[in-house]
């Protein structure tokens, strides 16, 4: 049986937000990416997902962005980003994240 892809998203939305301690209101959103947005998975395929973060003031002036990847115990994976960092992979046209403008999740 494949993986529940809502349920993996909300997993990994809890990861972030334990992990990195931020306000909810500062995750834009967890995306799907990968083999499950191709429809190329199959039974044992894991959820890959994109987190894109809101900067707080204090990282807005004084820190580089976030770029950061965490490991759900199931062995998936979430990349998380900060909004600097998805906008300048958007203008490069890194395709591992143009992908999450046209996903269902």
């Amino acid at each position: 049986m494949s993986r529940d892809i809502k349920l993996a998203l909300q997993e990994h939305k809890q990861k972030v937000l334990d992990e990195l301690k931020i306000a909810e209101s500062q995750l834009l959103g967890v995306f799907l990416y990968g083999s499950q947005n191709y429809g190329l998975s199959t039974e044992d395929s894991d959820v890959d997902t994109i987190a894109i973060v809101l900067p707080n003031e204090y990282d807005l002036y004084f820190s580089r962005p976030l770029t950061k990847e965490l490991h759900l115990e199931n062995g998936e994976h979430c990349v998380v980003k900060d909004i600097r960092e998805i906008l300048n992979e958007f203008k490069k046209q890194n395709v591992n994240f143009l992908e999450i403008l046209v996903t269902d999740y």
